[in-house]
């Protein structure tokens, strides 16, 4: 387990190191950038040496270390003061190619955690939210436990649409989206919003960072609260972007090279809510 620097959360857990790319927002995703540096560090954890292939990409090949999912959640069951954990941020745990013991193991987990009463929140994020719910009325039919907040990813308003109506089905206390990175427009319908307790918004940090646009964050934050779903602003990203009245793009110069000082921001934009259950 480790800290971060996630504005969002406040640690991390990885047992699990693999993936695929899943729609436009992996593009330049950035857990297949620090796994292919991983993998060529000799004291970091040796299953990221077969999570990327000599190109640097995804190599398909997931990898499971039950030790380190056994330590990691003995920790947090230890923790003793409020602590928010990204389960997962270098891999996605609901990917097709994640075996059914390892999301048994998950489960039995988030079951002792749960009983030992630690005040920790487990934030999951998924762009397979279908593979989510199955797990979810496989192995917690009532619903998951509270401490349990369950996202997935939608940069672009079709990814909205289509992973957005499988995490509506999924029975947990907070279910979120991350608009992150946001690539367009999303402007959900008010039915699409129900159900959502939560949206996170942000912009790429990377080098080859898409443009930020930054009317386009401003309209879904304004739809979100207008509908009482808290909205987080993490960063603006590397490039982010105004328009001038004739509609022409203009870069918004901001001294962080990330965009994540908000006292740059427009104020319209300022967002740093959590939802109710936090």
């Amino acid at each position: 387990m480790n800290l971060t620097s996630i504005a969002w959360t406040d640690r991390s857990l990885n047992y699990q190191a693999g993936c695929s790319h899943e729609g436009p927002e992996c593009t330049f995703c950035y857990a297949e950038v620090m796994s292919a540096r991983l993998a060529r560090m000799p004291h970091a954890p040796s299953r990221y040496q077969d999570a990327v292939n000599g190109a640097r990409r995804w190599s398909r090949e997931l990898v499971f270390d039950a030790a380190a999912m056994d330590r990691g959640f003995e920790q947090l069951r230890a923790i003793r003061k409020p602590t928010k954990v990204f389960l997962g941020s270098m891999t996605d745990l609901f990917h097709e190619r994640v075996e059914p013991s390892w999301l048994y193991g998950l489960a039995e987990h988030i079951r002792g955690l749960e009983a030992s009463g630690a005040p920790v929140t487990l934030q999951l994020l998924t762009k397979r939210p279908e593979r989510a719910l199955h797990w979810q009325r496989q192995h917690f039919p009532a619903g998951l436990p509270a401490l349990v907040w369950m996202g997935t990813t939608a940069g672009y308003q079709d990814g909205w649409t289509l992973r957005g109506k499988h995490l509506v089905q999924i029975q947990a206390a907070v279910r979120w989206v991350s608009c992150e990175p946001m690539l367009g427009p999303i402007l959900p319908v008010p039915e699409h919003l129900q159900g959502i307790e939560w949206i996170v918004i942000g912009g790429e940090s990377g080098p080859k960072a898409r443009p930020f646009h930054v009317e386009a964050a401003r309209d879904l934050a304004s739809i979100a609260e207008r509908y009482g779903v808290a909205v987080f602003v993490k960063q603006l990203g590397r490039r982010p972007e105004v328009h001038d009245a004739d509609g022409t793009p203009r870069p918004l110069l901001l001294r962080h090279p990330k965009g994540e000082d908000p006292s740059e921001w427009p104020e319209s934009l300022r967002y740093r809510q959590f939802p109710e259950a936090a």
